[in-house]
């Protein structure tokens, strides 16, 4: 093949490539606007996705960039239809929906794209090919993602112990999917965790910042938390934490989050800094909480240390009645 044929050629494969890219970007940006259509007329959104696992990617990393909310409905809505979420569909990236997402990503083998955090348009993309062209996982075929442990009560000051910062910091047991969790406090001022082991499955751990019952509040309460966070972890990986107020019933059950913050850390960028606040306007709500949430690999092998340097949640307003 003589040199004017071969370019030509590769000329022609160019223009076809970039054809179909576009033409799989102009329907990823259309379907933000079919989304929010589905969602006025009371459609379930994973309906309009495209069974071509390319299409079916730039749809989602549109939604998500476009309208992030509507994508978190959407996951919710499919995770529920095929058993992995039993959770309200409440477009809320909240704990419990980013555990179902993790165990889905697990079963679709993309579990690295989705450790680096369920919002970002890679991790999107990644979760539409798999939804359109893998393995269907149907409520038959695919346990429901076990609901966590109820956690004990916090220990009343009134019983006189030494409050033990490993059961009232992780409010439950000091061990997740493999991951032994110990928690120490050097000061007023910061709280250090320590993880080790070998985890079990990929997921999303919990840690406490505070007892169940420390925080009292109630609709109409502004609150708020600033924080530097730092991960000790010369030798891992990029990992994804999400900081997060939860607010509680007077029973201890979780309602829905007040504020969160989403971000990575790593070697290279090991400590960042969070301003999560929001007023109460559940009427239900009875305490506050914050919680760190960070993601982990199927199989991975962990040791390191977060470091908080917190003053606390602080109450900063109230609304008249």
């Amino acid at each position: 093949m003589n040199a004017w044929r071969r370019s030509a050629l590769l000329g022609i494969a160019l223009v076809l490539s970039n054809t179909l890219t576009a033409s799989a970007q102009t329907a990823g940006s259309a379907f933000a606007d079919e989304a929010t259509a589905a969602l006025r007329a009371g459609k379930p959104l994973p309906g309009l996705l495209s069974s071509t696992p390319d299409t079916a990617g730039q749809q989602l990393r549109s939604l998500a960039e476009a309208a992030p909310n509507r994508y978190v409905l959407l996951l919710q809505q499919f995770l529920s239809a095929n058993g992995v979420y039993s959770g309200k569909a409440s477009s809320i990236l909240d704990v419990p929906t980013i555990r179902a997402l993790f165990s889905f990503c697990d079963r679709t083998g993309i579990s690295a794209a989705c450790l680096n955090g369920p919002l970002l348009p890679g991790t999107a993309e990644a979760l539409g090919r798999a939804i359109a062209g893998g393995q269907p996982q149907t409520a038959a075929t695919a346990p429901a993602v076990p609901k966590p442990a109820s956690r004990p009560r916090a220990e009343s000051a009134s019983q006189g112990e030494a409050r033990n910062p490993a059961k009232d910091w992780l409010g439950q047991s000091g061990n997740q999917d493999g991951i032994a969790i110990e928690a120490s406090r050097s000061n007023s001022q910061e709280v250090r965790f320590h993880l080790a082991g070998t985890t079990s499955r990929s997921g999303v751990g919990t840690l406490y910042l505070s007892g169940r019952t420390d925080n009292p509040a109630k609709a109409g309460e502004t609150w708020q938390l600033k924080a530097r966070i730092t991960l000790d972890d010369a030798d891992g990986p990029q990992r994804w934490l999400i900081t997060q107020i939860s607010l509680f019933d007077k029973n201890g059950h979780f309602i829905a989050p007040l504020d969160q913050a989403a971000f990575t850390l790593s070697p290279d960028k090991p400590s960042t800094d969070i301003d999560l606040n929001g007023t109460i306007s559940q009427p239900d709500a009875a305490f506050i909480r914050t919680m760190i949430g960070f993601s982990y690999a199927a199989k991975e092998a962990i040791g390191l240390d977060l470091d908080v340097q917190t003053q606390g949640l602080k109450k900063t307003g109230a609304t008249e009645k």
